[in-house]
């Protein structure tokens, strides 16, 4: 499974990597807001400026978490470079996913997994393309 918020977290640390952030911006994030009894909005990822996820070069089914969409509407998902057949599951979420706790959104493991770079035959799995 593929969770939307953790490609959104390899992006920001890939364009902090040499000179990455010459590209167009590839994510607009939105939600996480307090909507009261300690239960904070869903989160949305955006693709901007031309940006899709390219799956895995191989038959699979990726399952995609969160809920992820192209700003102004449009497949979020390219198809392989070969003949790969590849299903598209996203599981999307309309109700508050996380709870306030003591103060935290996350736990210190949540918080070091999330900000831990990926191995590379994880991004390997998974590619974001910026289609001209």
């Amino acid at each position: 499974m593929l969770d939307a918020q953790t490609v959104y977290s390899w992006w920001k640390q890939w364009v902090a990597i040499g000179n990455n952030s010459k590209y167009l911006q590839a994510f607009r994030p939105v939600g996480g807001d307090n909507i009261g009894d300690g239960s904070l909005a869903p989160m949305y990822f955006f693709l901007l400026n031309g940006w899709r996820i390219r799956p895995y070069d191989a038959d699979h089914v990726l399952t995609v978490s969160y809920n992820i969409y192209v700003d102004g509407g449009g497949n979020p998902y390219v198809a392989t470079l070969g003949t790969h057949q590849v299903l598209v599951q996203s599981k999307v979420s309309d109700t508050p996913v996380f709870q306030l706790a003591g103060g935290s959104v996350l736990t210190d493991e949540e918080h070091n997994q999330l900000m831990a770079l990926p191995d590379e035959s994880v991004i390997a799995n998974t590619v974001l393309d910026e289609i001209a």
